[in-house]
This record gives C-alpha cells, sequence and structure tokens, in this order.
C-alpha cells in the first residue's frame, strides 16, 4: 500500500516578477535547482524563471560528495507521475501563469516530465521547448489537439551522447505520430543547455 505524505518541496526563480512571461523549467536527471538555474539569467528583464526541483535526491556517486534529484525512476513509476502532475500543479497554481505569457522549458529527465504534466492539466502554452530530450513513448495522444497553438522547439546537441541517431529518429516518429509541428535545432555542443542558442530560440518566439 502507499499512503500520501507532506513533503517540502524546493522551488527557485530567476528573473523579473512583473515580466510578461513566465517559465516553468524541469532540470534534468542528477540536477539541482541552485544551479539549473543560473543557465537562465541571461534572459532579458521581460522573463521570469520558475525551477521546481524533482523531489528525489542522491548521491550521484557511491554514499558521499555531490547530490541530484531526480523525478522518477523505474521503481513505482506511476505512482511517481502521478506525484510529479500534482506537484507542478501545485506550482502552476502558486505563480501567476494564468496571468503572463507562458513558456514551458524542460530539459533531459525533465522534458517528459514537462510534456506529461502538460496534458494532464490540458496545458497548451504559448511555446514548448524540449532540450536533450523530447516527448515520452506514453504520451496521451490529447496533446495533437491541445498543443496545434504552440510552438514547439526540440533542441538537440551534436555532441548529446545521450542522443544517439536511433534515439533521435524515435523522437521525431513520436512526433509524428501526433501530428504535431516542431521545430529542430541543433547545436554544436553536448548534453547541456547554452545559454547563447537559449537565447536565439527566445528571440524568435
Amino acid at each position: 500500500m502507499n499512503i500520501a505524505v507532506t513533503k517540502q518541496a524546493r522551488i527557485v526563480t530567476t528573473g523579473n516578477t512583473n515580466a510578461s512571461n513566465y517559465w516553468l523549467a524541469c532540470h534534468g536527471y542528477g540536477e539541482l535547482v541552485p544551479y539549473f538555474i543560473k543557465k537562465f539569467t541571461s534572459l532579458s528583464n521581460n522573463h521570469f524563471v520558475v525551477a521546481p526541483e524533482g523531489l528525489n535526491r542522491f548521491y550521484l556517486n557511491g554514499f558521499s560528495g555531490r547530490v541530484g534529484a531526480n523525478w522518477m525512476t523505474k521503481e513505482d513509476r506511476m505512482l511517481d507521475i502521478d506525484t510529479n502532475n500534482k506537484y507542478l500543479t501545485q506550482v502552476y497554481n502558486t505563480y501567476p501563469f494564468q496571468e503572463k505569457t507562458f513558456i514551458a522549458f524542460g530539459f533531459s529527465q525533465g522534458t517528459e516530465t514537462l510534456s506529461r504534466w502538460l496534458v494532464s492539466q490540458n496545458l497548451a502554452p504559448k511555446a514548448i521547448i524540449l532540450w536533450g530530450n523530447a516527448l515520452p513513448e506514453d504520451i496521451s495522444p490529447t496533446c495533437t489537439a491541445l498543443w496545434k497553438q504552440s510552438k514547439i522547439y526540440f533542441v538537440v546537441g551534436n555532441k548529446d551522447s545521450f542522443i544517439t541517431p536511433e534515439r533521435l529518429t524515435l523522437k521525431k516518429v513520436i512526433f509524428e505520430q501526433h501530428q504535431l509541428t516542431y521545430e529542430l535545432i541543433e547545436y554544436d555542443g553536448e548534453h547541456k543547455i547554452y545559454p547563447a542558442v537559449l537565447n536565439n530560440i527566445v528571440a524568435a518566439l
């Protein structure tokens, strides 16, 4: 059985609270939001970024040293997906996203968590930026109708060791299965967020 508990969650923000563009940004596997948020500090004064941290923390190597967070593992997977959806909904309702231009950003593992949550809440942001990963295979087909008005970006580095040619093809197929129009942005770099690339995307929004 499972029981419900109350847990404190860490959220870090950056930018201007009076901005017209509000971002909800989901980090990747093994990251912590105080470091993740630094990738967004170069955005203009017209942006405010909210970065919630995954509820599970762990040592990245062995039993001490650097700590990271993740959104889920294969263990009790569906329960974690449900918990993440409720968590992100609470974050969304805590800030005035509905009064602003909403931009959704996911990096690596965070792309799948973000996508599932958007679909669960029937949300269609102005832009959906999926970096270093894209839609999960189990995404609901309701996103096909929901995201027709959203600008969708699939951002991949040419030296990203996690996005093999086979995985890139798979992700493209998922977009096609849902008849979603997206822009593939390929940059020279690794499995990292490059502020210069991010700023180029923002300039085109």
